[in-house]
């Protein structure tokens, strides 16, 4: 039961942190785990790395932005520092949106 409160608290700090340019290290630090087994334990209770959660909770958050705002999708990657390239953004990230804007 203590890794699921663990992982509850890692979480509630990731997403109040989407904005923040954060690391493994600072999340494993903010529940007071090591890296290496906060990692290991994230990626066998949710089938997610760290940086795959990160990555696709700023990019849904991108794409809600873009659907309530007038704001430039540059603006917002930079603002949710999402990296502006097509392996991050996959085509059917880029599909699901692109069916909205038509």
């Amino acid at each position: 039961m203590e890794w699921l409160q663990s992982l509850n608290r890692a979480i509630d700090y990731m997403e109040e942190h989407l904005t923040d340019n954060i690391t493994c290290e600072d999340v494993a630090e903010h529940i007071y785990i090591s890296s290496f087994h906060f990692q290991r334990t994230f990626n066998l209770l949710t089938g997610l790395t760290i940086g795959e959660y990160l990555r696709n909770r700023r990019l849904s958050l991108a794409g809600q932005e873009l659907l309530k705002r007038e704001d430039k999708v540059i603006d917002i990657a930079l603002k949710l520092l999402i990296r502006i390239n097509f392996i991050v953004i996959s085509k059917s990230w880029i599909y699901n949106i692109s069916k909205y804007f038509q």
